[in-house]
């Protein structure tokens, strides 16, 4: 059963308007600041509780409260009622919606952490890069790209805002959902006629999606999105980036 925001708020509003807050504390929270944040947060638990709901009926999932623990319940409350962007109380919503349904991904309280953390472009990037968007590769099941070309870009349509890519795409780094590695392995040269074929050591820089970013992804994706990592597909380059250093 979705969880009613409001039962949440109005406890906590009631412990600031009692006896053991300070009468002088409590006064300057409600004349400052107090009875507007927890109004904005009220509107936001509300739109959130909302999508939530189109997630379960979207998804064709089968709720159960009882696989939600109360400390991840009140996390998410926590973080979700301080989201007043769309993009992000759609995450949100997915979230409770897949922890509902007993997904482990969903149900892991770091990833709420972390989702709080993102803006919308950020968003947008990290599932177009996790669904296997911006020119990824796939090495042990993983998916990687290449920063020896000194370029992103994407076989798709893109919601990504590219003026704020670079710092969309650092900041999923200072995250954890991406990293950058450098990888090595052997490859025979046969063009050198002066010294003949020889065994080469090939070093590439690249930048890989992490366990962490792998997990959210799979918390978040829609029930028809692709794996994480799958090639993406198409011939026309869209939007192409030169590479953050």
């Amino acid at each position: 059963m979705p969880i009613d925001p409001t039962e949440i708020m109005s406890t906590a509003i009631d412990v600031v308007k009692s006896e053991s807050v300070t009468g002088t504390l409590s006064d300057a929270w409600s004349a400052v600041i107090g009875d507007r944040v927890a109004a904005w947060r009220l509107t936001n638990a509300a739109k959130t509780q909302k999508k939530v709901q189109k997630e379960f009926d979207k998804l064709g999932l089968k709720p159960d409260a009882n696989r939600i623990p109360e400390r991840y319940a009140i996390t998410w409350f926590e973080e979700a009622s301080k989201q007043d962007e769309d993009e992000i109380q759609d995450l949100f919503a997915r979230l409770l919606a897949r922890a509902a349904a007993g997904d482990h991904d969903a149900l892991d309280r770091r990833n709420l952490e972390i989702v709080s953390k993102l803006t919308p472009n950020d968003a947008a990037l990290f599932m177009e890069m996790a669904a296997g968007g911006w020119g990824a590769r796939r090495t042990y099941a993983r998916p990687y790209w290449s920063e020896k070309s000194g370029r992103f870009f994407t076989n798709k349509p893109t919601t990504v805002d590219i003026e704020k890519f670079s710092r969309s795409f650092e900041h999923l780094i200072t995250l954890g959902l991406l990293s950058r590695q450098t990888q090595s392995g052997k490859k025979l040269n046969e063009r050198n006629f002066r010294t003949g074929p020889y065994v080469e050591t090939i070093v590439e820089n690249v930048v890989i999606l992490t366990d962490t970013g792998i997990s959210l992804y799979h918390g978040l994706k829609d029930a028809d999105a692709p794996e994480a990592g799958a090639p993406d597909q198409g011939s026309a380059r869209f939007p192409s980036i030169a590479k953050v250093d």
